[in-house]
């Protein structure tokens, strides 16, 4: 899915540049490190639990709960246009809590606690978001 939307890119840090690359692949790679196993979100140059530097990348299912969201009415996103915008709060299968958005489901629709899965969504050619859908 694509979406013309006047957001802005994140920084690209290069810890997490092969965090984006999955996302452009379709496919969710999330940190893991080698010592204590601990999946490890956002992307960061060691492991917040052990302070290990031994860390691969892993792609995840991609299944998700709901944890919390808001809903932006069409014309109201912080971003511009004319869609509506739903920020969330997603738990991943493997632990981690991420900021996402949903997409391709109503508002009146979306519950907390309701399952999810990845979808990237396109907002330029090059670049993808990590979004989630209902499952």
């Amino acid at each position: 899915m694509t979406m013309n939307v006047n957001r802005p890119l994140p920084a690209m840090q290069r810890c997490a540049v092969p965090f984006w690359e999955s996302i452009k692949n379709g496919e969710l790679a999330i940190q893991k490190c080698k010592h204590c196993g601990k999946y490890i979100f956002h992307p960061k140059f060691f492991c917040p639990e052990c302070l290990s530097d031994e860390l691969e990348w892993e792609v995840v299912s991609g299944k998700a709960s709901l944890y919390t969201f808001v809903t932006f009415e069409p014309g109201q996103s912080p971003f511009g246009g004319e869609e509506g915008l739903t920020v969330a709060l997603v738990d991943l299968d493997i632990g981690v809590r991420m900021c996402t958005n949903i997409i391709n489901t109503k508002p009146e629709d979306i519950k907390i606690g309701m399952d999810l899965k990845f979808e990237p969504l396109w907002i330029r050619e090059d670049f993808a978001l990590p979004t989630f859908t209902r499952a």
